[in-house]
């Protein structure tokens, strides 16, 4: 058996990182010396976003920081449920809030919490006061505040200076007309799901921002806001991720050109739908695309929009590469997304990758992803049937 005592002890943490969440615990509990540099570990990211049906879990963990300062201090990142389930023939005590207020006011060193609830039938677990006397310093705050109102959350921000990614709720974003001038003043990353929102974040350093139309349609007026709105920020944002529904009287192809003309400083652009969208790249909108790209300066990664759903159930192998006959006479077929593709990285000297998506003669709408071709720099070259992946810094 392998004597794990000839090692030295600054090598354990290099080898623990890649033990599971199970054989850290096991590892904890072995000697004094794997404790520490296990639970270092352990303690380091925790979620508990599971445990809101069972809140003794919670309690176990807010307990278990109170008691150990080192395990309190190794908290940086924490998903913790933002509602638990309650019987109605219970109540949600003094004594359960003020063991989480404990727990919280232990992980001075938290940078990034998460809160995630799960319905209106549940009981919310943190209240502006729970979290009142509390002296870490957030960089990053996501997920569902519904005890906490404007004034509440304004006043939460302020301590919190140094934020950098913020996911406000819609709640919230429902109950304001703007974001006070004095709030996240350094943040760089934002998810907004009211686009209307966006220009009371001028004078902000944001280099990352995804919006979210949560309306059913999108119309013009609606688009055309949001998209005005970025000019403040055009400076310093370089990565752009669009959600959005089905598109009245216009198409993604519109909001690539008036994109070009409000941010083209932009690095990475990316469009995702939800709900019945079958839009396509209509054979007579390849030029379309070429004029909307060469608008952009610094463009290196575009995604065009591809409903998500539909790759999921995607065979790629039943297609053969790029050899698929069966698609629909108004629509791109592969060659053409080629050409296309080629066509655009010849309008931009930036443009390294572009997902295009195809609707086959089913009605399903599929993705090719194409980038420039090492050996001729004027030609676009197939990857692969994937959507180019630019959600790695929202999708917590």
């Amino acid at each position: 058996m392998f004597d794990f005592t000839r090692i030295p002890v600054e090598l354990y943490r290099n080898i623990f990182q890649y033990a599971s969440q199970n054989e850290l615990v096991s590892l904890s509990q072995a000697s004094r010396t794997f404790q520490k540099e296990a639970e270092d570990i352990l303690y380091y990211h925790v979620d508990l976003q599971k445990t809101h049906k069972n809140r003794r879990l919670a309690m176990t963990w807010c307990t278990a920081v109170v008691k150990n300062e080192q395990r309190a201090r190794c908290v940086n990142a924490l998903k913790f449920p933002s509602t638990f389930k309650t019987p109605l023939t219970e109540d949600f005590s003094f004594d359960i809030q003020a063991a989480i207020a404990r727990a919280f006011n232990a992980i001075v060193n938290l940078k990034h919490l998460w809160l995630l609830g799960v319905g209106e039938k549940y009981t919310a677990s943190l209240h502006p006061a729970t979290l009142k006397d509390c002296t870490f310093s957030l960089l990053s705050l996501g997920g569902q505040t519904s005890s906490f109102g404007p004034e509440d959350m304004w006043e939460f921000l302020s301590r919190h200076p140094h934020l950098e990614y913020w996911a406000p709720t819609v709640p919230l974003l429902n109950a304001i007309s703007s974001i006070p001038t004095h709030v996240v003043l350094s943040l760089r990353r934002v998810v907004l799901v009211d686009p209307s929102k966006v220009l009371s974040l001028a004078n902000r350093p944001i280099n990352y921002m995804c919006l979210v139309f949560v309306a059913p349609v999108l119309n013009l007026r609606a688009g055309l806001d949001a998209i005005i709105s970025l000019r403040p920020i055009s400076d310093t944002l370089h990565t752009l991720s669009i959600t959005h529904g089905p598109l009245q009287n216009w198409s993604t192809l519109d909001l690539l050109l008036s994109l070009g003309s409000s941010s083209p400083h932009l690095k990475s652009l990316a469009f995702s739908t939800f709900g019945n969208v079958h839009e396509v790249i209509q054979k007579w909108n390849r030029q379309k695309i070429v004029d909307a790209i060469s608008c952009f300066y610094r463009l290196e990664t575009l995604v065009l929009a591809t409903p998500t759903a539909a790759v999921r159930d995607f065979n790629e192998a039943s297609y053969g590469q790029e050899n698929i006959k069966n698609w629909k006479e108004t629509s791109l077929n592969p060659d053409e997304c080629r050409e296309v593709a080629s066509l655009v990285i010849q309008s931009s000297k930036t443009l390294v990758r572009i997902t295009l998506p195809f609707e086959s003669i089913t009605g399903t709408v599929r993705s090719l992803t194409y980038s420039r071709s090492t050996t001729d720099p004027s030609e676009a070259k197939f990857e692969g049937f994937h959507i180019i992946s630019t959600t790695g810094w929202w999708m917590r």
